[in-house]
C-alpha cells in the first residue's frame, strides 16, 4: 500500500464507497464471476464465519484459520468424524 492511501484511509475508502455505487452493475458480475469460479473459497470463508460466530456465543477460544478450514473442504471430510461436507 502507497504511503499516501495508508496516510488517507478515509479518502480512499469514500472514494471507493461512491465509485462502487456508482458502478454497482459492475461490480455485481465481478462478485458473481469471483463466487462462480472460486466455490470452495466461498464455503470456507461461511463455514469459518460461522465458526468464529458459534465460539464467541459460547464463549469458546478460537484459533483455526482460513488455510486450515479450506484445506478441509478440499479434502471433503469432517477430519474429526470422517464424515463428508
Amino acid at each position: 500500500m502507497s504511503k499516501w492511501r495508508s496516510v488517507n484511509k478515509e479518502k480512499v475508502n469514500e472514494y471507493q464507497r461512491k465509485w462502487n455505487e456508482a458502478n454497482r452493475d459492475k461490480v455485481n458480475s465481478k462478485q458473481k464471476k469471483y463466487r462462480s469460479l472460486n466455490p470452495l473459497k466461498i464455503r470456507s470463508s461461511k463455514m469459518l464465519l460461522e465458526a468464529k460466530v458459534k465460539s464467541i456465543r459460547n464463549n469458546v477460544p478460537f484459533n483455526i484459520d482460513f488455510e486450515y478450514v479450506y484445506n478441509l473442504c478440499e479434502n471433503g471430510k469432517c477430519s474429526i468424524t470422517g464424515l463428508d461436507f
